[in-house]
């Protein structure tokens, strides 16, 4: 047999094993669904005149300087 065949088998014979089931995905969505939302510390700020025109923001509790993480986001 071929080298391609050979893959092609093996693939087909362990993938069910990395397959979840449909009762994990569930548990997954209700462990994501627990998952508890941090307010944040400024809540739609408004920066222009449109009022689409708002961000969020959460400011780190902390004692000295710490990183800013902007994320814009482009739509769609």
């Amino acid at each position: 047999m071929s080298r391609l065949v050979l893959v092609s088998i093996l693939i087909l014979l362990v993938s069910p094993a990395f397959a979840q089931t449909g009762k994990q995905k569930d548990k997954t969505k209700k462990e994501k669904a627990k998952v508890e939302r941090l307010a944040p510390t400024v809540a739609e700020f408004s920066y222009g005149p449109h009022a689409r025109n708002v961000f969020d923001f959460w400011q780190a509790k902390s004692d000295r300087p710490t990183p800013l993480a902007v994320l814009i986001h482009g739509g769609g």
